[in-house]
């Protein structure tokens, strides 16, 4: 009866161990397979209405226990709004690179799941990820025809085991930003005369409080920001003769210096 009982407990012990085994396994896994990439960077770019969004980093241990894996970029909260139109959501495609033993596996998503509350397009890539080749590089890239107004703006993305959220993304997110200048002169400039005789330019439909200055060949220099609905107005120490250049330097909402307009004083001003 002795021996019996125990083999009884050697053998409930060695079940308590290896439960605790796969316990402590499983939560190790769980808790590193969030974040499947180290050292993953963001870039962005924008032109002619492309957008791109790139996501880089190294493949992780973790990844190879994984049969699939899924990538999701989040826009800026200003531009949420614009996954709701059809042909920007048409135009959402996501290229990947992902290496593998075999060499780079390569592939397009085209069937992304795309919310417009959240701001977050993803998708999953559908082929087994046993044989990911551990330490090298892996790419992703989100891109869309869209048209975005000229402002700031903040992308995160981030490749997971699990579809993509807002609180992943807060997490483990890699983050990029964008600033979208006017791809045509959106500004209107006007000269005039003062009451004391001096020339003025009235500016309107600038980016809002965004600073404009103007110089003129004789060394003048006047500036001023645009008011909360992009106007703005400024005054030369004395009146410039008809014929002289004027360079108007907009800047960029983060002060940037983003492109020069070459204005003329006109015959006869406006008064």
């Amino acid at each position: 009866m002795t021996i019996v009982k125990k083999k009884s407990f050697l053998g409930l012990l060695f079940l308590l161990v290896l439960l605790v085994g796969v316990s402590v396994f499983s939560t190790n896994s769980k808790a590193a397979s969030v974040s499947l990439l180290k050292n993953s960077t963001l870039t962005s770019d924008y032109t002619n209405q492309q957008l791109d969004l790139t996501l880089t980093g190294q493949t992780g241990l973790e990844i190879s226990l994984l049969t699939s894996q899924y990538v999701g970029f989040k826009v800026d909260d200003n531009l949420k709004a614009l996954l709701s139109d059809p042909t920007v959501a048409n135009s959402l495609k996501i290229d990947y690179s992902v290496p593998t033993l075999l060499g780079n596996r390569t592939g397009v998503i085209t069937t992304l799941r795309v919310d417009p509350v959240t701001g977050i397009v993803s998708g999953r890539i559908p082929f087994n990820l046993l044989n990911i080749a551990i330490g090298q590089k892996a790419t992703y890239h989100l891109s869309s025809t869209i048209n975005i107004p000229a402002g700031s703006y903040d992308f995160e993305a981030v490749a997971a085991d699990a579809p993509i959220d807002l609180p992943l993304l807060g997490s483990n997110g890699a983050k990029t930003s964008i600033t979208v200048i006017p791809t045509e002169l959106p500004l209107t400039f006007t000269f005039g005369t003062s009451a004391i005789g001096k020339t003025t330019i009235t500016f309107s439909n600038a980016i809002p409080v965004t600073l404009i200055s103007f110089d003129t060949e004789g060394g003048d220099h006047v500036k001023d920001y645009a008011d909360d609905a992009g106007n703005g107005t400024v005054q030369f120490r004395t009146k410039l003769e008809p014929g002289t250049s004027v360079i108007a330097t907009v800047y960029g909402p983060g002060g940037e210096d983003y492109y020069e307009v070459p204005l003329v004083v006109p015959e006869e001003p406006i008064r």
